[in-house]
């Protein structure tokens, strides 16, 4: 399921934005900040389809899209949902990271 709800909104992804942790090199570099922490959690969150429909359109690049686009992403979700049986769940991992300033 996951993995499908990916899908879905990697069409919306604006083109160029960088992806995974790309961010963190020029971080690590600076000389601004000393070392990183990092830490991990995670959490899942179970939803119904109108859940699903909203969590996923808050994102912000889906909010920006045109609002066909926008419908036709919420009814391919409410029809993940419900091929599952009216309910799923979304699994989460937040990394945080911290680091002082030098």
């Amino acid at each position: 399921m996951q993995r499908e709800v990916n899908e879905l909104v990697a069409r919306f992804v604006p083109p160029g934005r960088p992806h995974g942790r790309a961010w963190v090199r020029p971080l690590e570099a600076s000389p601004l900040f000393g070392p990183i922490e990092q830490r991990t959690f995670r959490f899942e969150q179970r939803l119904d389809a109108d859940g699903l429909a909203e969590r996923i359109g808050s994102i912000s690049f889906v909010v920006s899209s045109p609002a066909e686009r926008r419908s036709q992403l919420d009814q391919q979700l409410r029809e993940l949902v419900a091929a599952r049986g009216g309910r799923v769940r979304l699994d989460y991992v937040t990394e945080v990271y911290v680091a002082r300033a030098s």
